[in-house]
């Protein structure tokens, strides 16, 4: 899972470490042209979903791990084909989005459908707010006694 911040007043820088270098297509495209991934958050509560561009792609740990920074910042300086991602309002509340990760076909492209498919990876990110806002709350159901496999876990709006 990857874990994003939000600062509902300043910006906040966000690490992500993922092994990418097995995955052909993003070799590719990070290494060979320098085209940055496009992530696709699509909120869980919402269904919208938010396409961007991180702020920088740091090769360095290529054997291991890509480094990627984002900036979450105030609606007002949103810039998603610079990795500059806003989160915390009605449309993209804080909480779970489900994550795709494409090879990208340029440096700015932020559609999927102009993207190199299928997605490389897929994963969650989970929002939360640094301070001076309120988190969401998350509750537990276990009213089917008979499936006793799967845990439920829901985003509750406030």
């Amino acid at each position: 899972m990857i874990q994003f911040q939000q600062d509902i007043s300043d910006s906040i820088v966000n690490y992500v470490y993922l092994r990418l270098t097995d995955v052909e297509s993003m070799v590719s495209a990070m290494i060979t042209l320098s085209y940055p991934p496009l992530f696709s958050a699509t909120s869980q509560q919402t269904g919208k979903a938010k396409n961007f561009l991180p702020f920088a792609v740091i090769n360095t740990k290529e054997k291991r791990a890509t480094e990627m920074m984002f900036i979450t910042s105030t609606k007002s300086l949103e810039n998603l084909d610079s990795g500059i991602i806003n989160f915390g309002d009605e449309n993209y509340p804080y909480g779970f989005y489900d994550l795709k990760l494409y090879s990208n076909s340029s440096l700015t492209n932020i559609d999927p459908a102009v993207a190199i498919k299928p997605p490389v990876y897929h994963g969650i990110i989970n929002v939360t707010p640094n301070e001076g806002d309120e988190s969401p709350t998350y509750t537990s159901y276990n009213d089917n006694d008979l499936d006793t496999m799967n845990v439920y876990i829901t985003n509750q709006s406030n």
